[in-house]
């Protein structure tokens, strides 16, 4: 006789009402979980409703630091990325500061005319806009 049908024998002596079959089918179960390790119980449990109210914030957040610099085509590939609202508006201003136009820098006067009666300043902006028409065109 083995040793584990001898154990078996001795357990079934001790207590005649016990099937010996259940005392292996629980020694082969895995043990209950100890409620005390469940992410319930250590304070793991998410809040939905805060979650869906934290990714709503940000993404107006991002929504609005997009449209502020002009760009709102960038939103979307900013919140598909799940860039944090600080990177966005670092890669935003890199992005102005790489295609900004060169600073206008006048001395004429605000009552200076030219020939054709028209402020400078006016006719520096109108020649600017026409550019840009031409550009975009």
């Amino acid at each position: 006789m083995s040793q584990e049908t001898e154990i078996e024998a001795a357990a079934a002596a001790a207590d005649p009402d016990k099937d010996p079959s259940k005392d292996k089918a629980a020694a082969a179960a895995p043990p209950a979980p100890d409620r005390k390790e469940t992410p319930a119980a250590a304070g793991n449990v998410v809040d939905l409703d805060a979650a869906r109210g934290e990714g709503y914030a940000h993404a107006g957040e991002v929504a609005e630091l997009c449209a502020l610099a002009g760009r709102p085509d960038l939103t979307s590939g900013y919140l598909t990325a799940r860039k944090p609202a600080a990177e966005v508006r670092q890669d935003l201003a890199r992005r102005r500061a790489e295609g900004e136009q060169e600073t206008i820098v006048s001395a004429v006067t605000p009552g200076a005319r030219g020939a054709d009666g028209k402020s400078p300043i006016v006719a520096a902006c109108e020649a600017l806009a026409e550019q840009g028409k031409k550009r975009s065109a």
